[in-house]
């Protein structure tokens, strides 16, 4: 039986996968119409005979010709709630691509009534205004070194709230102030010990329970090992990429 009487936008890229979800869709909505990549997309956002738009995508660099970019306006305007519907590692590379809207997640393996529950939410909520339920997780970064705080700001800027503080005791003051969804921290900071800092985060109340990413320099073997055996979410090694904090940040901030 059909459960809404609302149209579904699904965008994405011709596959076996892309077919049989279409199919899917088709037996829960009145109408799913197909855009791809040399279709008119502006008008069908537009036109404002949609309930739920889903972007499908099978690869990034691929995907990202499409024109759904310049239609965010119209988007945020129209209320139209956007689902995205990826592998793991594109997930964080589509939200920074299309950081003014916001966007639910999905990751493959995919279960259609589950995802069918999931939109059916999201339809309904998109009647008041969608606009002010975005907000971006944050993230507190205790850092000295100019170029990671360079990397860091450029890679997640667009994605999260980054606030950046000298020390650890700093950290818990921006976590008071700001909340914090994960921590990252410079494991060698000036007169600070790190596995003590560590530890700190670890078993304070408010820090307990959210992910600690530690960044350690390449030539301290014994500081990473340190460091890894206090279990911290991840021991990055500097240089850090953008592409490995992409990463990180999207396999351990849910």
């Amino acid at each position: 039986m059909k459960e809404s009487s609302k149209n579904v936008l699904l965008i994405g890229e011709l596959s076996r996968e892309f077919d049989s979800f279409h199919e899917s869709l088709k037996s829960y909505y009145p109408t799913v119409k197909v855009e791809l990549g040399t279709s008119d997309i502006e008008t069908a956002i537009t036109d404002g005979s949609f309930g739920l738009i889903i972007i499908f995508i099978e690869g990034f660099i691929k995907w990202k010709h499409f024109p759904i970019k310049k239609c965010a306006k119209d988007i945020i305007k129209n209320n139209i709630p956007v689902a995205l519907i990826a592998d793991s590692e594109d997930v964080a590379a589509v939200k920074s691509y299309l950081s003014e809207i916001h966007i639910e997640a999905f990751e493959r393996p995919i279960q259609i009534n589950e995802l069918v529950a999931s939109f059916k939410k999201l339809m309904s909520e998109s009647k008041g205004d969608w606009s002010s339920v975005v907000h971006k997780r944050k993230i507190i970064v205790v850092e000295n070194d100019k170029d990671t705080i360079n990397v860091i700001a450029k890679s997640l800027g667009m994605i999260y709230d980054v606030y950046f503080v000298p020390s650890v005791g700093d950290a818990f003051v921006s976590y008071g102030r700001n909340g914090a969804d994960m921590i990252m921290m410079n494991y060698s900071m000036p007169d600070c010990d790190g596995a003590s800092s560590l530890k700190m985060f670890q078993k304070a109340n408010a820090t307990r329970d959210i992910p600690i990413v530690c960044i350690e320099n390449e030539d301290s073997k014994y500081k990473i090992q340190e460091c890894m055996e206090l279990n911290p979410a991840a021991c990055l090694i500097r240089p850090v990429t953008k592409d490995l904090l992409l990463e990180i940040t999207s396999k351990h901030i849910i």
